[in-house]
């Protein structure tokens, strides 16, 4: 088992977990808890290791509790990419019809502006998407650490039973299990 982290051996577990839900960066939960904690000294990468630790046990939770996490975070990405297309189109429309205008009074300056805020607006969503996508592909790799870690203790606990178990029925169960690895 790993070292203990200095946020649980200090007791900053719910604070570390708050600042994070309030939307602070790593780097600013790490500077407030070095600042209001003069004990204390944590990089950001402490704070990362730890939220992300702390995510895959929720969700080892949510998985214990029968929860389908991938089809949930499936579900959610098409929503939030339907939701960020629709509202690029609306952009789209918005702008094309401004420049339509703009054009047709015959100010240069005016249409490479709003082809120039377009061509932001637009960006912007895109970058939007691409958070979404990324947020979406982090989780989808914690619900994987999580559904190891939950496999890897049934083997375990395979393992101490089978050590209680005659002979043949143990030998059975490495069959199935080996059998099992190899799919």
């Amino acid at each position: 088992m790993g070292q203990v982290s200095k946020i649980v051996q200090h007791g900053l577990e719910d604070e570390v977990r708050q600042l994070a839900r309030a939307g602070f960066s790593r780097e600013n939960i790490a500077s407030h808890i070095n600042h209001t904690h003069n004990d204390v000294q944590v990089s950001h990468m402490a704070i990362q290791r730890f939220l992300e630790s702390n995510e895959v046990q929720e969700i080892r939770k949510e998985l214990d509790a029968g929860t389908d996490l991938e089809s949930q975070l499936r579900a959610e990405l098409r929503e939030g990419i339907d939701e960020q297309l629709k509202e690029t189109e609306e952009i789209f429309k918005i702008m094309k019809k401004a420049l339509k205008r703009i054009v047709k009074e015959g100010d240069d300056i005016k249409t490479i502006k709003a082809a120039k805020d377009t061509l932001s607006a637009i960006d912007q969503t895109v970058k939007a998407l691409n958070t979404k996508v990324e947020s979406g592909y982090k989780r989808f790799a914690n619900i994987q650490k999580a559904e190891k870690i939950n496999y890897v203790q049934i083997n375990n606990l395979l393992i101490d039973i089978s050590d209680k178990l005659c002979d043949n029925c143990r030998n059975k169960i490495i069959d199935m299990m080996t059998q099992k690895e190899d799919i």
